[in-house]
């Protein structure tokens, strides 16, 4: 985005301004310090701040940038101008003076650390909309790092993409004898000393991890106003953030037993067909919420035996209760069960199910309650979904056969005994 060509007088709402950098593609900016005398600007006619006094070499440069309400300092009337800037502080002090004042902040928050309601929001959001930063990507988010102080070389980093990124090519002699050719930002940097706006030091050194301070930074963008560079250059490339990867939730090992209690899926339980250890009696819930409402409950079943159900990947929890040990289907021997008096659910098949196809003689026991038998095609739990076929036979004496077909997926019976008698 190309920045406006135009200096913007927005009245500070907070009262702090310690100024913050942003990154380029993951690369940490930094900033400039105080370094160079003060240069063409008019006597302040008197005293702002009482820790800016006539004597601090940047008092100019400071009055200006309060009288450009680019900051307005601490409520007791303090400056603090060696204080270093802060990386939000930068991103307020480049919104108040080249920002767009029409700027809609998003309704979803840019970065992990900077959150709506946070002092710096709106300005933050701008400079991350203007492509002068992009942050850190942390791989489940990106951060903006607000309070980490500005470097001297970020400093440079950020004025010039401020200025839309000037035309410029740079020596193939370094300058500075700490910033040689091919160092991070050796453009940034060589741009910002032909300018004008930064000397260096006398000992021919830019010093580019220094951190800069609140009173250099008043001169640095008084220069760089000065001279007419934001906004000059033809508009830096567009920078787009490599995307936040929402790495998938760690799955239980395979193979992996679950006991009775909450499970979340996916982390406590994975997807999949489970079987129990088969209890006396053995409750279970498939479950849309965390919750323990009736309404979050997709299916449930109460029943005694070996209990089998299936975990959909849909489903938010399961719930367990006096089932004793789930394992995974795949762990079920081969079909080697033809009679039984054990009520419960059984897998068929000829593969891992338990229970051979064919026809069975099924007897109900001398309970007084008679006996229940179903077909499944599957174990959601649904009657609706999976129940192909279903019976209840009363009277001790009732002696009847039931088919079980290839198709089914399992085979239940409650107070019955049976017995393969053919295919």
């Amino acid at each position: 985005m190309t920045l406006p060509n135009m200096r913007r007088r927005v009245v500070a709402s907070v009262a702090t301004l310690t100024v913050a950098i942003t990154t380029f593609s993951g690369v940490t900016l930094a900033a400039a310090s105080p370094d160079d005398a003060p240069a063409g600007v008019a006597p302040a006619s008197a005293q702002r701040f009482v820790d800016v006094p006539a004597s601090n070499q940047f008092q100019q440069h400071i009055h200006w940038l309060a009288d450009e309400n680019i900051t307005t300092g601490w409520p007791d009337n303090t400056f603090r101008p060696t204080l270093p800037v802060e990386r939000q502080a930068m991103a307020a002090f480049l919104f108040r003076h080249i920002g767009d004042p029409s700027f809609a902040a998003p309704v979803v928050a840019s970065f992990a650390d900077v959150p709506i309601g946070h002092p710096f929001f709106r300005e933050i959001e701008w400079l991350a909309d203007s492509g002068v930063t992009t942050g850190w990507n942390m791989g489940t988010h990106r951060e903006f790092r607000p309070t980490n102080t500005v470097e001297r070389q970020a400093m440079a980093a950020f004025l010039y993409r401020a200025a839309d990124c000037p035309v410029f090519t740079a020596s193939s002699t370094a300058r500075f004898t700490d910033v040689p050719v091919g160092a991070a930002f050796f453009l940034e940097i060589e741009w910002l000393a032909s300018t004008g706006v930064t000397t260096g030091f006398p000992d021919n050194t830019f010093r580019p991890t220094q951190n800069v301070e609140r009173q250099a930074m008043a001169a640095f963008l008084y220069r760089a106003t000065d001279q007419g560079l934001f906004g000059s250059g033809p508009g830096c490339p567009v920078i787009t953030p490599p995307p936040v990867q929402t790495p998938p939730a760690p799955q239980p090992p395979a193979g992996a037993t679950v006991g009775n209690g909450r499970h979340m899926v996916g982390t406590g339980i994975a997807p999949g067909i489970w079987v129990s250890s088969g209890e006396s009696a053995c409750y279970w819930e498939r479950r849309s919420n965390t919750g323990t409402d009736f309404d979050g409950i997709i299916e449930n079943s109460f029943g005694g035996g070996q209990r089998i159900v299936e975990v959909r990947s849909t489903d938010v929890m399961f719930v367990s209760n006096f089932c004793g040990t789930w394992r995974p289907i795949a762990t079920l021997s081969g079909p080697n069960l033809t009679a039984t008096s054990l009520e419960g659910i059984y897998s068929v098949g000829n593969g891992a199910g338990q229970l051979r196809p064919g026809l069975y003689r099924v007897n109900a026991e001398d309970s007084g309650f008679g006996c229940y038998v179903a077909s499944l095609t599957g174990f959601s739990g649904s009657v609706l979904e999976h129940v192909r076929d279903n019976s209840f036979f009363a009277g001790s004496a009732l002696n009847t056969t039931w088919r079980v077909l290839p198709t089914d997926a399992g085979f239940e019976t409650a107070r019955c005994s049976w017995t393969r008698i053919g295919d």
